[in-house]
């Protein structure tokens, strides 16, 4: 009887058995170790795909685990925020996000000019905003009206509702309790699209049904695959959008954004 080859041992193996350390008291470290794996990953391989031998069922069980965690890291960090009754700015990657957002509304402004619009007039939402919508409320500090935030999680809804309420900012947001894939678009002009957003392709098309002028999609390459799905443009265009532009966080930042417009639509910029 031949027995199989061993499969050499990859990074997503190292990912995945860290996540299975994960307890309530040392759910950061657990993050921090994941993420240092996947950006040296992502330095020693200059933005290659992941090769066949990480994908699979390990791959989308441990992008599972790690969504997981995250949304648990997300609401600890929001409720000790609260019980301290810290700012916003205390929160960490609050640099990261700030730099990102930066960046993202360079996108928006430019695109704002071929459609003829008025940036900070346009109406935004945003799906996956989490226990701490951190993105949404750098978003609403630029625009003229409420973000409308989507997120199907009921806990952490509740908890982004109560650091809203403490630091003033309830009126910045107006928070949904939805899935992505089923919220009314009626009247919002860009949506913008968390990482751990899934089914991405059902998400995206069930956008495209209603009268929206732009997606601005965060994404991933290279080592973050291993944790979070990428939006790959054959997905993209499937789904019967095109990418317009791309922009980048800090150097730091683990994400980079993809402006989507319409296939009929003329080109962005």
């Amino acid at each position: 009887m031949t027995t199989q080859p061993v499969r050499p041992r990859q990074p997503i193996d190292d990912v995945y058995d860290i996540l299975q350390t994960a307890t309530n008291d040392n759910l950061e470290s657990v993050v921090s170790k994941v993420v240092d794996i996947c950006s040296n990953y992502r330095k020693n391989t200059a933005c290659a795909p992941l090769p066949a031998n990480m994908q699979g069922a390990l791959l989308e069980e441990t992008r599972r685990h790690f969504f997981e965690l995250e949304c648990r890291v997300e609401k600890n960090k929001a409720q000790e925020l609260i019980n301290t009754q810290q700012t916003l700015e205390s929160y960490f990657f609050w640099a990261d996000y700030q730099a990102l957002i930066e960046s993202e509304w360079r996108l928006i402004e430019e695109y704002a000019v071929t459609l003829g619009r008025n940036p900070h007039d346009m109406r935004f939402a945003f799906i996956g905003s989490g226990a701490m919508p951190v993105s949404p409320l750098m978003l609403a500090e630029r625009t003229d009206h409420p973000v409308i935030c989507v997120d199907a999680d009921e806990e952490a809804n509740g908890i982004a509702q109560n650091f809203l309420h403490m630091i003033g900012r309830q009126d910045k947001l107006v928070i949904h309790n939805d899935y992505a894939q089923d919220f009314d678009y009626t009247d919002i002009d860009i949506v913008f699209m968390a990482s751990l957003i899934n089914p991405k392709a059902e998400v995206l098309q069930h956008i495209n049904s209603f009268n929206v002028s732009g997606i601005l999609a965060r994404s991933v390459c290279d080592g973050f695959c291993m944790i979070y799905e990428a939006l790959e443009e054959t997905l993209v265009t499937n789904a019967g959008y095109k990418i317009a532009s791309r922009a980048a966080g800090s150097t730091d930042c683990m994400h980079n954004t993809l402006l989507l417009a319409k296939h009929a639509a003329r080109e962005a910029i």
